[in-house]
């Protein structure tokens, strides 16, 4: 057996077990996080790296995007059993939204899929403009409607997934955005640049904000982006690293911001999740795309306990990480 960490981003928690697909593709895990144990659901021996990049719970049944993967995956949680929804190729989708009772794959694509649970068909719906998803992670929704940056500079597309109607916002800034987060009535922005952009849709206003004292932008990182993805957290904006060198924390009230937490030279952090009441979990990754240490921190970016998930033996056979994820460089840059 060979040890290795799992690499956990996005999960569901059912009465504080959390439900993952680890980034490496070994698997479906569960954390429980009263008895701090890690055990498989369900292993999966082709090891895709980010096979799946995001999970909802619907009912009994959990339901993972498909990013290197060519199909939806559906696990039943109380019959124990798989039912993949084949696509026509690999998903590219970074998250699930879930209206009604239609779930919604956002994908790095100029299309969505909009998948019916209770019939296992799905669509792939056009937008109406030339744009596709340039966020990691990061989308906003507001009742119907999802907002996510675009592959243009300066650019928000704001999608109405009853209608299917899309609606392209270019702002009057020199980046490409690659984060969003909706927070004070306020669209708050960052990419390739290092200032941060908060954007008032009702008068479409805008504020510049400069990345504060104490983060470094790494220009070794090749990853495009100096945070990977955002969240609000008690009315509190977080970045998580990606070419800075540091978690950022920005009060929108008084726009504010400065660094939580650096971390470790040549590490990258893809996803920031609310652990408990006012304490934040994030993982690590090297360069290599190897796990490293995860984290829970204080909102003031005190270390609370770190290494959550420890080493997990998997099978020697299973796992070129290094190989994954290259083929993963390789992947995003053909879409």
């Amino acid at each position: 057996m060979l040890p290795r960490r799992l690499g956990l981003t996005r999960y569901v928690n059912i009465d504080n077990q959390l439900y993952f697909y680890d980034r490496r593709g070994t698997g479906i895990y569960k954390f429980d996080k009263l008895k701090s144990e890690v055990s498989l659901v369900l292993g999966d021996k082709k090891n895709v790296y980010f096979k799946y990049s995001d999970v909802i719970q619907c009912g009994n049944k959990l339901v993972f995007a498909p990013y290197q993967a060519e199909n939806i995956l559906i696990y039943d949680l109380v019959d124990k059993i798989t039912t993949e929804i084949s696509l026509p190729e690999p998903g590219v989708a970074n998250r699930i939204v879930k209206i009604g009772d239609k779930l919604f794959f956002i994908r790095q694509k100029n299309n969505y899929i909009e998948f019916d649970l209770s019939k296992n068909t799905y669509e792939i719906i056009y937008y109406n403009v030339e744009a596709k998803c340039s966020s990691y992670v990061d989308l906003c929704v507001l009742n119907d409607t999802v907002f996510f940056p675009v592959d243009r500079e300066g650019a928000v597309l704001e999608v109405c997934l009853p209608s299917k109607k899309a609606t392209l916002h270019t702002l009057n800034v020199d980046m490409l955005f690659g984060t969003i987060a909706y927070c004070d009535n306020t669209f708050w922005l960052t990419g390739s640049n290092d200032y941060i952009i908060a954007w008032n849709k009702e008068d479409n206003s805008i504020r510049k904000l400069c990345i504060p004292d104490g983060i470094t932008v790494r220009n070794n990182i090749d990853w495009k982006g100096v945070f990977s993805s955002s969240v609000v957290i008690h009315d509190k904006l977080y970045f998580a690293p990606l070419k800075s060198d540091s978690i950022m924390r920005i009060n929108p009230e008084t726009f504010e911001a400065y660094a939580v937490m650096k971390i470790p030279k040549n590490n990258v952090c893809w996803c920031l999740s609310q652990w408990d009441a006012d304490k934040i979990y994030f993982s690590l990754e090297n360069t290599n795309g190897l796990a490293e240490k995860d984290f829970v921190i204080s909102a003031g970016g005190i270390v609370c306990c770190e290494d959550i998930m420890g080493i997990y033996d998997f099978d020697s056979a299973t796992v070129n990480i290094e190989t994954q994820w290259d083929t993963l460089r390789r992947f995003i840059e053909k879409i």
